[in-house]
C-alpha cells in the first residue's frame, strides 16, 4: 500500500514539474536583438538595441544578469546604456551592477531594481543599448550567453531561449571616398605629366 502511494506521488509530481516546464516554455520571457543584420565599415561605430518581451501579467521584471557575447578580433565594445524599464538609475530607482567588457568578447549587465511596485511596467521594452566599433573584415556573431531575469520577490522568470536570439554583423574595408580617388587619379596624372617633360628635356 504505502509503495503503491510512492508511485502515484511520484507520478503525480513528476507530470506536474513536467507540465509545469511546457507552460513555462510556452509563456517565457525572451530577449530580441534590433536590428538583427547590421554590415559595417572597419573603423564604424554602430548601437544594438536588446528588448525584453513575454513577461506575464504577474511578472515584473526587476534583476536581471545578461551575457552579450561578441568577436573580439572584429569588434571592439565602446560602451551600454541601460534604460529606465525596472527604474530610473539616475534618481536611484534601480541600481547599475554590470561588470561591462570584459575584454575576451563578453559584456555583462546586471541591474537591480529598488521599486516596490512595478505594476505600470510594459510586457516588452528596451533594456539597452550596446556599442561597438568594427576593427577587422570579418563576420562577428552577436549571442545572449548567461541569462538571469527575476521578479521583485527575487524569483527566477522563466526564459525562453535565445529567439531570436543573434545578430549577424559583417565588417567589410572601407570604400575610398570620390574625392579621395579623385585626388589619387590627379596625382598620377601630375607624375606622368611631370616624368614626361623631364623627358622632352633631354
Amino acid at each position: 500500500m504505502y509503495n503503491e502511494m510512492k508511485k502515484y506521488l511520484i507520478a503525480g509530481t513528476t507530470a506536474l514539474v513536467f507540465g509545469g516546464c511546457i507552460a513555462a516554455s510556452s509563456q517565457a520571457a525572451f530577449l530580441t536583438w534590433d536590428p538583427t543584420t547590421n554590415n559595417v565599415e572597419v573603423g564604424e561605430t554602430f548601437n544594438v538595441n536588446i528588448f525584453v518581451g513575454g513577461l506575464q501579467a504577474t511578472e515584473d521584471l526587476a534583476g536581471l544578469d545578461i551575457d552579450a557575447l561578441f568577436d573580439n578580433s572584429i569588434l571592439d565594445f565602446l560602451g551600454y546604456t541601460l534604460y529606465d524599464g525596472l527604474g530610473d538609475i539616475a534618481s536611484g530607482d534601480a541600481e547599475d551592477w554590470s561588470d561591462g567588457d570584459d575584454g575576451y568578447g563578453t559584456v555583462n549587465l546586471t541591474e537591480v531594481s529598488y521599486l516596490f511596485d512595478l505594476s505600470s511596467q510594459q510586457d516588452a521594452f528596451m533594456l539597452a543599448t550596446l556599442s561597438f566599433i568594427a576593427t577587422d573584415i570579418g563576420a562577428s556573431p552577436l549571442s545572449f550567453g548567461d541569462v538571469d531575469l527575476s521578479d521583485a520577490n527575487g524569483d527566477p522568470i522563466a526564459y525562453w531561449g535565445n529567439v531570436p536570439g543573434t545578430v549577424d554583423i559583417t565588417s567589410t574595408a572601407p570604400v575610398p571616398e570620390p574625392a579621395t580617388m579623385l585626388m589619387f587619379g590627379t596625382g598620377l596624372i601630375g607624375l606622368a605629366g611631370l616624368r614626361r617633360s623631364r623627358k622632352e628635356q633631354r
